[in-house]
């Protein structure tokens, strides 16, 4: 009986795994794969277009089309990165290049702007794009809180806010004024290159950041949704009394989880003059107004009250003296 029940419990155990991996096979979407990564979870992406392979640019590329993906890929579990192929040098890990030998694959589109909750990167809005590109997309699929934690600790990231060391982004495109702050560590010497969204940021910080992406007059923190399965790489970013980005302050999470929530994970960048400063010219301009007429006004009931000798008269200016014969009886 012991036989007959070990090999029933042997049987099911090997009907799950069969199951198991029929689901993940038919859960990965044939018109998406890596290419050039030591595994089946990272390396290049590439999209099949009339049976054609093709690369993606890496112009515009972020954590949102990351993450949709890993997601046609199967992943539905653990965070989507970056990933850089380890070059011949010792000292850098190269993400220009793919790797040797190289087929010829024909470039797709660039600057891909998914929103998190596409199904397949084809569905994303992108800029058609036919010819060489010298950066290719890349991702890392699976990466568990546990190798999240590993990677950030590995990548000795500075506490400032320095554009030498984080790429930022605003909304899902390049030129979006309103969206999801989402940065990357860039200064990295790793195959795995952190990325992901914002917990929380002061008002100051938000300035400075749509100012550094062109919006000289600024911007505003905002909350906007986040989908599911997003990083939250920056967990703060503190600008106050500070005179660029390069002193803000950041402090990361350490699992990808905002260990507060949500606060302020957006920006809306100010394409246009902002109310409350349209508000202030418009008043300063009318109190101006205002503070002419009355001066104005009071100059003239004084001179009108005041006893003037007729002597005194014969030196002042024609206009004076009509003014003050008019108010006289």
């Amino acid at each position: 009986m012991a036989f007959f029940h070990t090999s029933s419990f042997q049987l099911k155990t090997l009907v799950f795994l069969v199951v198991m991996s029929y689901k993940r096979a038919f859960a990965v979407d044939s018109s998406v794969r890596l290419y050039g990564g030591s595994s089946d979870k990272e390396g290049f992406v590439q999209i099949n277009v009339a049976g054609e392979w093709r690369n993606i640019c890496n112009d515009g590329w972020d954590a949102l089309d990351a993450l949709v993906t890993c997601r046609q890929l199967g992943f539905t579990e653990g965070y989507a990165m970056f990933w850089s192929k380890p070059s011949t040098s010792h000292y850098w890990y190269d993400t220009t290049s793919a790797p040797d030998p190289e087929p010829t694959f024909l470039t797709e589109g660039i600057n891909f702007a998914c929103n998190g909750n596409e199904e397949t990167l084809l569905s994303c809005k992108y800029t058609k794009h036919d010819t060489y590109c010298p950066t290719l997309a890349t991702v890392v699929c699976g990466i568990t809180a546990a190798k999240y934690n590993e990677v950030l600790a590995k990548a000795h990231i500075p506490a400032d806010f320095d554009s030498q060391n984080f790429i930022s982004t605003v909304g899902t495109s390049n030129g979006n004024s309103v969206g999801k702050l989402l940065v990357t560590y860039s200064h990295n010497q790793k195959s795995v290159h952190l990325t992901g969204g914002v917990c929380d940021m002061d008002q100051r910080a938000a300035m400075m950041i749509c100012d550094a992406h062109g919006y000289s007059r600024g911007g505003e923190k905002i909350k906007v949704p986040t989908p599911e399965g997003l990083p939250m790489f920056i967990g703060t970013i503190t600008c106050l009394n500070s005179w660029g980005l390069r002193d803000c302050k950041t402090q990361l999470t350490s699992t990808g989880v905002c260990p507060d929530g949500i606060k302020y994970n957006g920006l809306r960048c100010y394409t246009t003059e902002r109310p409350s400063v349209i508000g202030a010219f418009v008043f300063a301009g009318v109190s101006s107004i205002l503070i002419l007429i009355a001066g104005a006004c009071g100059v003239h009931w004084i001179r009108k009250d005041r006893k003037v000798p007729h002597a005194a008269l014969e030196n002042e200016p024609d206009d004076v003296i009509a003014c003050q014969s008019d108010s006289e009886p």
